[in-house]
């Protein structure tokens, strides 16, 4: 009832004109923060990314490295019984 009378009388938009300007001022430090943190999360995405990487490139090499260890006892056995 309030909110009709409000619109038809043309004073809903009026005051939403005049918080309008402060509503802005309020949220601009928001947006700046919002924007600093989009750009961290950016940062945070792309260091995942090499991480992911650096831990596939370790995880070869550790198998890597087992497998030559036990190729090398396998050796060592072979040639202890020849």
């Amino acid at each position: 009832m309030l909110r009709s009378f409000l619109t038809r009388t043309g004073l809903a938009a009026y005051v939403g004109r005049l918080w309008r300007p402060d509503v802005e001022d309020a949220l601009k430090p928001v947006r700046k923060d919002v924007r600093l943190l989009l750009g961290q999360v950016e940062e945070l995405q792309a260091l995942l990314a090499q991480t992911r990487q650096l831990a596939a490139r370790a995880d070869r090499q550790a198998a890597q490295v087992k497998l030559t260890a036990v190729l090398n006892r396998e050796q060592c056995h072979c040639r202890a019984r020849q």
